[in-house]
Parts: structure tokens; C-alpha cells; sequence
């Protein structure tokens, strides 16, 4: 009697799992390099008007538990070339909300608060370093899970998910420690933690007019020491969900930046 032998049911394992593999969608590097344009393209805007929004929340948004960490909208223009900018805006910060105003120029920044001024000296560059006119890092190409286009009524919309820098990503974008933010004196640095980015770009006639990119960081806080007692993990952790949206309005020659004007006592 011939031994039965393994080698067919394996062979027809190994076809399965090949065709299986070739059905999954991979990104279009011809697709990634088209938004890498675009991207270029919407980042090179000098002058510019843009609407603006960064929120961190945390708990579950699916039961509606989601707390609100950190909240802030507004609009804002600005020119590069003469180093001026202009925004208005309305932030909170868990239960306190506050509405100030800002004006940028001979590296002087004019913010305006409770009817109060105050003259804050500010290199051009630090100031154009931030949101909402910061560069946004892209992932390199290796690192793109996924990247989808999408016609609209009103456009294009592509949708990139990736899984790259995203460390560095919230540093750039969100400049703020997270940690202070959240109120976590003692933080366990080792154990923060990211998901996968998602970039989502609105395009119309060619050219970007809004970029939002979305992503969750698990922070974790050092257990004081208490004898006979270690907690778990689960109760040192706080995840956040953290959004920044900037939607291009007008630019160039169009755009008229205010200049900050005195007001008689």
C-alpha cells in the first residue's frame, strides 16, 4: 500500500493563499504620486484665507460618552511673503471656553482676549510654524495601507490611511504635550502608543481645498507606588482621538489680510 502523502493538499493550500493575496487592493503608487502633487501644490499657498479646526476627545463616541479634551475653531488669513497674519478663533479646554483674536506682523503678536492686549514678540518662523499654517508630513509610500479616490458632487476625495511618523505627525500638527494637556503629571512615555493615520483631502478643479487628518494616541501614566497593590494597565491609560482640519477658502491676490488698528479708551 502507497503512504498518502501531503504534497498536493499543500500545494493547493499554498495557490489559495496566493490568489487570496492578489485580491487584496494595494495602493496605486500612480494615485499616491498624484496627491503628493496635490499636496505640494496646497502647501506652496503663500497667501491664503482658511477656516480651521483641532479637537482632542476621549471615550467611546459610538455610546456617546466622548469627553471633549481640547476643542478649537476659527478662521484665519495670512501672507508669508509680508509676514502678516490675522485669526479669530473660539477654543475650549474641558469645561473652559475662551474667544481670542490674533494679529501677526513686524514679529509682533497682538492677542486679544476678554477686551485685553497683548504684545507677544514672535520670529516669523515660529509663528508660521504652527497650526493652522504648519506643513503637514506625508508618509512615504512603503508605509500606505490603503488609498482610495472618490468622485463627489463637488469634486475629488481621496482618502489615505497610513501607518508612519505618527509620532512626529502630532508633534508637528499639535505642538502641545499631550500629557500636560491631559492633565497626567507622572507619564509612562514607554507605553504611549498610535494607530493608523487617515488624511483626507478634498480636491476641486485640480487643487486641494481642505486637508483633515485623523488618528487615536494611547497615553499612560505612571502608578504611584502603593504597597501590595499594582492597578492595571487599563486604569493608567487615556486614548485620544485627535482631528485637525484646514479648509483652503481663497488665495492670492484675493485675499486681504486685517491689520490690527488702535481703539480709543
Amino acid at each position: 500500500m502507497k503512504k498518502r502523502t501531503l504534497v498536493k493538499p499543500l500545494v493547493l493550500l499554498l495557490i489559495a493563499m496566493l490568489l487570496l493575496t492578489s485580491c487584496q487592493t494595494k495602493p496605486d503608487e500612480g494615485v499616491y504620486n498624484t496627491l503628493v502633487s496635490l499636496h505640494e501644490g496646497y502647501e506652496a499657498v503663500e497667501r491664503g484665507k482658511i477656516g480651521f479646526l483641532m479637537e482632542a476627545t476621549f471615550g467611546d463616541d459610538e455610546t456617546g460618552e466622548a469627553g471633549v479634551l481640547y476643542f478649537i475653531q476659527g478662521e484665519a488669513a495670512y501672507d508669508q511673503q509680508t509676514e502678516t497674519a490675522w485669526q479669530k478663533y473660539t477654543a475650549t479646554l474641558l469645561a473652559s471656553t475662551y474667544n481670542s483674536e490674533e494679529y501677526y506682523a513686524d514679529g509682533v503678536k497682538k492677542h486679544i482676549e476678554s477686551g485685553e492686549v497683548y504684545d507677544i514678540e514672535t520670529e516669523p518662523e515660529a509663528f508660521f510654524d504652527a497650526f493652522p499654517y504648519c506643513d503637514i508630513p506625508m508618509p512615504a509610500f512603503a508605509a500606505v495601507k490603503s488609498l482610495s479616490v472618490e468622485e463627489t458632487y463637488d469634486g475629488v476625495l481621496y482618502t489615505l490611511v497610513a501607518n508612519q511618523g505618527q509620532k512626529a505627525l502630532v508633534e508637528e500638527i499639535w505642538k502641545t504635550d499631550l500629557y500636560t494637556l491631559a492633565g497626567i503629571r507622572v507619564p509612562d512615555r514607554e507605553k504611549e502608543s498610535y494607530g493608523d493615520v487617515t488624511y483626507t483631502y478634498s480636491v476641486k478643479n485640480g487643487e486641494v481645498t481642505s486637508v483633515t487628518v485623523k488618528l487615536t494616541v494611547t497615553l499612560y501614566e505612571t502608578a504611584p507606588y502603593t504597597p501590595g497593590y499594582t492597578p492595571d494597565d487599563e486604569d493608567l491609560r487615556l486614548e485620544l482621538s485627535l482631528t485637525a482640519k484646514v479648509t483652503l477658502k481663497q488665495k492670492g491676490d484675493r485675499v486681504t489680510v486685517p491689520v490690527y488698528e488702535e481703539t480709543e479708551a
